[in-house]
C-alpha cells in the first residue's frame, strides 16, 4: 500500500495516504504505514523507531496527521511539533510504546482540536 513512497520520482501529493490542499500537505494518515520497512513491506529493526520524526514539523500547512494503534513508536512527541500552527487532529491512540510527558511547545498549535493519546503511556 506504501509502496510508492520509495520511488523518488512519485509525487508526494499521490502517495497512498497523503491528501494536499494548494500543492501543500494538509493531511496524512500512516495508520497502517510500516514506518520501519525495508521497502518490501517487511519490518525492520524495531529498535530502530524512536518515534514520530521530528521533520514532520516541516509540513506547516498540516491539519491532520493519523498515526494510530503504531505499536513501535517508542519515545515521545517531539517539542518541534509546536510549530504545526495548522494541525487541527493529531491521532496516536493505541501506540502503546508512546511514553513520557508532553512537550509544553504543544501549547503553541492554536488550531488544534483533538488530540488523541488514549493507549499511551
Amino acid at each position: 500500500q506504501f509502496q510508492t513512497w520509495a520511488d523518488p520520482k512519485a509525487n508526494v501529493c499521490e502517495l497512498n495516504g497523503i491528501t494536499c490542499s494548494n500543492g501543500n500537505i494538509a493531511k496524512m494518515d500512516l495508520t497502517d504505514a510500516a514506518m520501519c520497512s525495508d521497502g518490501n513491506q517487511k519490518r525492520g529493526d524495531l529498535r530502530e523507531c524512536h518515534g514520530l520524526p521530528a521533520e514532520l514539523s516541516l509540513l506547516t500547512d498540516l491539519e491532520i496527521l493519523t498515526m494510530s494503534h503504531r505499536q513501535f513508536l517508542h519515545s515521545t512527541i517531539p517539542s518541534e511539533f509546536g510549530r504545526l500552527t495548522k494541525l487541527k487532529y493529531l491521532d496516536v491512540g493505541g501506540s502503546l510504546s508512546m511514553i513520557g510527558t508532553l512537550p509544553s511547545e504543544l501549547g503553541l498549535m492554536t488550531s488544534m482540536k483533538i488530540l488523541n493519546f488514549s493507549g499511551c503511556r
